[in-house]
């Protein structure tokens, strides 16, 4: 019987002031970089003929070409270059044949650890929201990230489509609360979401953050650098971290501009 109020008790919502979804490619980690660590770790740990690493090195310069949008370079790599199938043993694959620190400096946007560090700091709760076909492939971006700045389970939902701020005003805020009611992760059947007075949706694209047919106030979109490289109308994701650090929540003058 306490075993059953337990778990009923995990299942309900979780009350929340925020939650913050953050984007994965390009916004947390240097996804095109970890294409060429993985053909780095193929080359050097497998027997290819020298066609094999010509037809690998072709697959990672189309994946470059196209932004990894129209390429899905690890289903390739799986089906074709022998590459590990569950995605934390290929995290830890990865972990295992580099240098981390080397690794932290490649492939982390700076002021990733830092963002993170600052949630758990101040019990700020989070989740990953991320967009992809591929989604074994994002998986393991997730579980090498986690490695990456030393956390584990963190929350994540994996969706076929980019339209995040849009999902959140639509299909998640409730107008009778004034709330977003979240549902649970991908990764954690025992969750019970949250329900939360405000979301704060951190992405590298615009476009993820335009908003829906019910433009509500209570989410705050932030545009940040895409690989940290800084461009007009987004701001550097260590600022952002910075500022949740320093004021133990994100101020509204990191708000992006839809109208701008």
């Amino acid at each position: 019987m306490t075993e059953f109020i337990e778990k009923e008790r995990e299942t309900v919502p979780k009350q929340v002031e925020q939650l913050v979804l953050c984007d994965l490619d390009r916004t947390l980690i240097k996804s095109d970089e970890l294409v060429d660590i993985v053909q780095e770790f193929l080359i050097e740990t497998k027997n290819y003929s020298e066609q094999t690493t010509k037809d690998l090195a072709e697959l990672v310069m189309s994946t470059h070409q196209n932004a990894g949008e129209s390429v899905q370079p690890y289903g390739v790599m799986r089906d074709t270059y022998g590459l590990e199938l569950d995605p934390s043993v290929l995290a830890d694959q990865i972990i295992g044949h580099f240098d981390i620190e080397l690794l932290k400096k490649r492939l982390l946007i700076p002021g990733a650890e830092y963002l993170f560090d600052a949630m758990s700091t101040h019990n700020t709760e989070y989740a990953i929201l991320t967009s992809a076909t591929d989604v074994i492939g994002q998986k393991f971006k997730i579980a090498l990230f986690e490695r990456l700045i030393e956390q584990s389970k963190i929350p994540y939902f994996i969706i076929n489509h980019e339209a995040k701020s849009q999902t959140a005003e639509d299909h998640w805020y409730e107008e009778d609360s004034g709330s977003f009611k979240v549902p649970k992760p991908d990764n954690d059947d025992n969750h019970g979401g949250w329900q939360a007075k405000k979301i704060v949706i951190i992405d590298d694209k615009t476009k993820n953050l335009q908003s829906g047919t019910n433009k509500v106030s209570n989410i705050l979109k932030i545009h940040v650098f895409a690989d940290g490289d800084p461009v007009t109308d987004a701001v550097d994701l260590t600022h952002v971290a910075d500022q949740l650090a320093k004021n133990g929540q994100f101020p509204d003058s990191l708000r992006y501009n839809e109208a701008a």
